[in-house]
């Protein structure tokens, strides 16, 4: 937990409780600079948040919507079995279906995809998903709930749709740093500190096109992909394994990717936060 600073007033309740925490080293003038008057909730100004602004400032840090546009999101549906709709395996369409289910920490556990009724794809065919997207949750506790995310390195079928997620869909970003980027505390921090409502640690629409992405060189931008290729051969080869029922091989080679990803979130925050020049 990080210490509360000089300047913060913690107010306890009866019960020796935090209840209120009272800003006492910022103005209301430099509270109208940083957001309209439309964000006055506590949780939005509390200080754990303090370091985040620095950050982003030091590297010209602008948001989705800024540098790719409303478009970059695509928002989707799902199959709904009241209009006649199917989903499954063995409906022998060809018609990949892309949900939640298969998202993996590596990449979209493709060794077994759903498909969907030709009727579920005329409706939903505007959500078929290309390579290098990425696909966040936006149903089910399971999902949004734990803002799951997954970045698609394999080249989907010419026909797919998607069920209760929505699409990044990046033309200017890389997107194995924007991935990178919303596994990392540097992004959580941003949507914690942006949601409303109660709840947990979830994205929306709105709250993925606020994000404020830093922007980097392209030499380091090109050291994150080379590394994600790295870690993509291994999803690769536990992918493999699974379709082939190895499951010792598929939880090594799966367990290695992980890591492997873990460790390029880890050293991509610490040349964000200044504490190295470069991943390698």
């Amino acid at each position: 937990m990080n210490p509360i600073p000089e300047k913060v007033l913690v107010v306890k309740d009866s019960g020796g409780n935090e209840a209120v925490t009272v800003r006492v080293d910022i103005t209301l003038r430099k509270m109208f600079e940083q957001k309209p008057m439309t964000r006055w909730d506590a949780p939005y100004w509390h200080p754990r948040y303090d370091d985040i602004l620095p950050l982003l400032d030091k590297w010209n840090a602008k948001t989705l919507e800024e540098i790719e546009g409303k478009g970059c999101i695509i928002s989707g549906d799902h199959v709904r079995p009241s209009r006649g709709e199917k989903k499954g395996y063995g409906l022998n369409t060809g018609i990949e279906y892309y949900e939640t289910k298969n998202f993996l920490l590596t990449g979209y556990d493709y060794s077994k995809i759903k498909e969907c009724s030709k009727n579920a794809y005329e409706r939903l065919r505007y959500t078929a998903v290309n390579q290098y997207d990425i696909l966040i949750s936006c149903a089910g506790v399971g999902g949004v709930g734990k803002a799951r995310s997954c970045l698609i390195t394999h080249r989907p079928k010419m026909k797919s749709c998607t069920g209760d997620v929505f699409i990044i869909r990046l033309t200017r970003l890389n997107p194995f740093f924007v991935y990178i980027l919303l596994n990392s505390k540097i992004c959580k921090n941003q949507i914690m500190r942006n949601r409303s409502g109660v709840g947990t640690e979830n994205i929306n629409t709105d709250q993925a096109l606020s994000l404020r992405v830093p922007i980097m060189s392209k030499h380091i931008l090109a050291h994150i992909e080379k590394s994600y290729d790295r870690l993509s051969s291994y999803h690769d080869k536990a992918m493999d394994a699974k379709l082939k029922g190895d499951e010792v091989n598929y939880k090594k080679n799966i367990a290695t990717a992980e890591r492997m990803l873990r460790d390029l979130i880890t050293r991509t925050e610490s040349v964000i936060r200044d504490e190295k020049d470069d991943i390698v």
